[in-house]
C-alpha cells in the first residue's frame, strides 16, 4: 500500500504572498511569485506524480491596487497548469466585482473568504469533481476502476 494522494487542491492566498518588513507590506513581483507557484506544483508532481493537481487562482482583495497585482500573478500562475495533470481552477472572475474591487459579502475581512465565499469555491470544486467523475464513466452507464487500489480512478 502506498501513502500516494489521488487529487491535490492548491489555493493561494495574499497573505502567503506578502510579508511585513520594518513595518511597511513587502510583494514580490508576480513574476517571482508565480515562479515560487511553478515551483510548488514542480515539487508536488514530483513527490506524486500519479496526482492531479487541481490549482486555484489568487482571489481577489478589498483593494483595487492590490487586485492589479494579483490578476497579473494569476495571468502567469495559469501557464502552470496543463489541462491534465495540473488544472487551473479560476474563481477570480466569481469573486471580482465592479472597479476591480471583491464582489461584496464574500470575502470576511477584504482578505480572507467569507462562509458566502467558500460557499462559491466549493461549487467550482463540485463542477471540476463532478466533470472528472462523468468522464470515467464508460458509455455503457456502468463504472469500473481498473487499479486496484479503489480510490485511483476517483477524481
Amino acid at each position: 500500500m502506498t501513502n500516494e494522494s489521488s487529487a491535490i487542491w492548491i489555493e493561494e492566498v495574499v497573505s502567503n504572498l506578502e510579508y511585513r518588513f520594518g513595518g511597511k507590506t513587502v510583494q514580490d513581483s508576480a513574476e517571482s511569485v508565480a515562479e515560487g507557484i511553478r515551483a510548488c506544483v514542480d515539487a508536488l508532481r514530483a513527490k506524486h506524480p500519479e496526482s492531479r493537481i487541481a490549482l486555484f487562482s489568487v482571489l481577489p482583495t478589498a483593494s483595487k491596487e492590490r487586485n492589479a497585482w494579483i490578476a497579473r500573478i494569476n495571468g502567469l500562475a495559469k501557464s502552470v497548469a496543463d489541462g491534465q495533470t495540473v488544472r487551473w481552477l479560476d474563481a477570480w472572475p466569481l469573486f471580482i466585482g465592479e472597479g476591480n474591487e471583491a464582489r461584496k459579502g464574500l470575502l470576511r475581512d477584504g482578505l480572507h473568504p467569507n462562509p458566502a465565499g467558500y460557499e462559491v469555491l466549493a461549487a467550482e470544486m463540485k463542477k471540476e469533481l463532478s466533470a472528472k467523475v462523468i468522464s470515467l464513466q464508460k458509455p455503457d452507464g456502468s463504472w469500473a476502476n481498473d487499479n486496484n487500489r479503489f480510490w485511483e480512478a476517483d477524481p
